[in-house]
């Protein structure tokens, strides 16, 4: 569970893996496989299990009812001491989740992340996916470059970078089944360091 209502994220089983990776949304399969050197999704679902242990954070994104299987990944992976990359994709479903989801970013998975001490979160972003790199921003994020070519079919993607810590002291980590984060009516912390990486197709008031 996550304190928030509408969604569940749960430690990612190797078949929440292999499901959201057979059923990425076009664009996360664009952005995700211009990076990689092959197009294999075998490969792909290899890597995040074998990987999976050494992520700073990694959920699998569901509906709050068990019978549903994940439509998301979201996590932090470690590049460096006190430096960490953000991932987020899915599948088509995933825009439903987008407004809990958005919620949980912002009461557990920041706190958490200023905790660990990152000073700083960086991904790169299809510079073509409009909608994902204004909602990268809306998430308090910097955008501080434009990489040309950088795809290995010549496609350009932006770099952006979350900065920290400066903890703000109003927001401290949330357990997951805090009862505190229940309900609709959350308050907005306006936190230094934004450690969410929202990719949605349309991007939605949060």
């Amino acid at each position: 569970m996550t304190g928030v209502p509408g969604i569940e994220l749960r430690a990612p089983s190797e078949a929440d893996i292999d499901h959201v990776c057979r059923r990425l949304r076009a664009l996360d399969r664009a952005e995700i496989f211009a990076l990689r050197h092959g197009d294999g999704v075998d490969a792909l679902i290899e890597d995040l299990v074998l990987h999976a242990p050494g992520f700073l954070e990694l959920r699998a994104v569901a509906p709050a009812h068990a019978v549903h299987r994940a439509c998301g990944l979201v996590g932090l992976f470690p590049i460096r001491p006190h430096v960490a990359g953000a991932l987020f994709f899915g599948t088509d479903e995933l825009g439903a989740l987008l407004r809990p989801l958005t919620r949980w970013i912002r009461r557990a998975l920041i706190p958490r992340a200023q905790s660990r001490g990152l000073h700083r979160v960086e991904v790169q972003a299809l510079e073509s996916w409009r909608s994902s790199c204004r909602w990268i921003e809306s998430l308090g994020a910097v955008r501080e470059a434009t990489l040309p070519l950088y795809g290995k079919a010549g496609e350009t993607f932006v770099q952006f970078a979350w900065y920290g810590p400066r903890v703000d002291p109003r927001v401290t980590p949330e357990d997951d089944n805090d009862p505190a984060a229940e309900g609709d009516n959350d308050r907005k912390e306006d936190t230094d360091v934004h450690l969410g990486t929202v990719r949605p197709q349309e991007v939605e008031a949060a």
